[in-house]
């Protein structure tokens, strides 16, 4: 289960990292002042499910060690890494739109 649970964590992270670069190079190549700060805004906030990624990844290293709190808490970790995931998406969607 922790080495499912790292798998996902770290690709969940990835495509987070894959959006931001997307975000940023999106924001260099418009001209216009609030397009870009809206982007860029969107960019950094991405950051904060992808460290929550990052520490559910440190969560499953620390259970596959053997660590019995890690052990215990992994899917909760996982699963409001998915909530906050999943919020950053709709909020990033909804801001996109308007």
């Amino acid at each position: 289960m922790e080495i499912g649970v790292l798998g996902a964590a770290i690709g969940l992270a990835g495509l987070l990292l894959v959006f931001v670069g997307y975000l940023l190079s999106a924001a260099a190549q418009i001209q216009e002042q609030t397009p870009r700060r809206r982007l860029k805004a969107a960019a950094c906030t991405a950051l904060i499910p992808f460290l929550c990624c990052l520490g559910c990844a440190w969560m499953s290293i620390e259970a596959i060690q053997g660590d019995v709190f890690s052990a215990e808490h992994l899917l909760l970790s996982a699963k409001i890494v998915l909530v906050i995931t999943g919020i950053y998406a709709i909020l990033a969607t909804i801001f996109e739109v308007q």
